[in-house]
């Protein structure tokens, strides 16, 4: 999928193409999320990123969030750049203040990330976004461990 997308040549050796095996998928598209952050723009990749479980964020919050911002005709970043008080005002859409400071820690992250992109090595970088996101903590609780640190 990555590697097509660039029209890179690549040969599979038996067993399965790894950058299709979701949980990697899933966190591959944390790239994605960073390069969107960085050109400041965010699509529904973001969204679906953001709904996974080894980030820790609250889904129902989530969707209130996305209705808000679509309410507001604005992202979902630039919503919660707006800080809370943004939200706390819509009683028909009841969110809870530190399910939204989780959310604006995960864009705090990315940013981190993205700064941190230009002065880190890949592989350190790599090692950073792996374990502050906590998908290597998910990773190894996970009865597929072995297997998907493998794939890592």
């Amino acid at each position: 999928a990555v590697l097509d997308r660039w029209n890179i040549p690549y040969e599979i050796d038996g067993g399965s193409n790894v950058l299709d095996f979701p949980p990697l998928e899933s966190f591959i598209s944390l790239f994605h999320a960073i390069a969107q952050y960085k050109q400041e723009s965010e699509d529904s990749t973001v969204f679906t990123l953001q709904c996974q479980p080894w980030l820790g964020l609250d889904t129902i919050s989530l969707y209130h969030l996305a209705y808000l911002a679509g309410k507001n005709k604005t992202s979902l970043r630039k919503l919660v750049e707006q800080g809370y008080s943004a939200v706390e005002t819509d009683n028909a859409t009841p969110i809870d203040e530190a399910h939204f400071t989780q959310i604006a820690a995960f864009y705090d992250l990315c940013k981190g990330w993205l700064e941190s992109e230009s002065r880190l090595t890949f592989a350190a970088w790599f090692e950073t976004v792996l374990v502050e996101s906590g998908y290597l903590e998910w990773v190894k609780a996970q009865d597929t461990a072995p297997e998907l640190l493998l794939y890592l």
